[in-house]
């Protein structure tokens, strides 16, 4: 069993000087933020439970399959989730072109209301720790096309 699970983000704002006469094109770092960002943290079994893992058992992967209709991701609150976009289709393990969308479901007063919170493309991948969710809400994986999309994703519970 795990002791913790250690996370980090990070980004760089980058601009291109578009080429000159005998001079190529050059990323710099962006003025405007002028530097890179980051962050890390640690999600910590302080009890020595057992984790309750989703979506990883023995070191293998079970992929969700996102489709337009979109697949539960989770439906209760979570000690950490992570969700990458394998830029694959689910049935043969071809390219795709669709992004997946992490969506939350709230049924509320016999009504579903549905809100498209982050988009990943191809390779991208996101983390959330302590991930606090009511009973009434659903958060789901959805396909921005036809393509059902392969989707890697670890849910931890603690």
């Amino acid at each position: 069993m795990a002791s913790r699970i250690e996370f980090s983000v990070s980004m760089t704002p980058i601009k291109t000087i578009a080429a000159s006469g005998d001079s190529p094109a050059v990323d710099v770092i962006s003025t405007d933020i002028n530097k890179s960002l980051g962050g890390s943290g640690s999600v910590t079994n302080s009890n020595n439970n057992d984790l309750t893992t989703t979506g990883y058992a023995s070191g293998t992967a079970s992929y969700l399959g996102a489709t337009t209709a979109g697949v539960n991701l989770y439906n209760a609150a979570k000690d950490f989730v992570f969700v990458k976009h394998t830029g694959l289709k689910n049935t043969d393990g071809t390219a795709t072109a669709n992004d997946i969308q992490i969506v939350s479901v709230v049924q509320q007063g016999g009504q579903t209301v549905t809100t498209p919170l982050f988009t990943l493309k191809k390779d991208e991948g996101m983390v959330l720790p302590r991930c606090l969710v009511s009973n009434s809400l659903v958060m789901k994986v959805k396909s921005s096309g036809s393509d059902t999309v392969r989707v890697e994703y670890v849910v931890v519970t603690i």
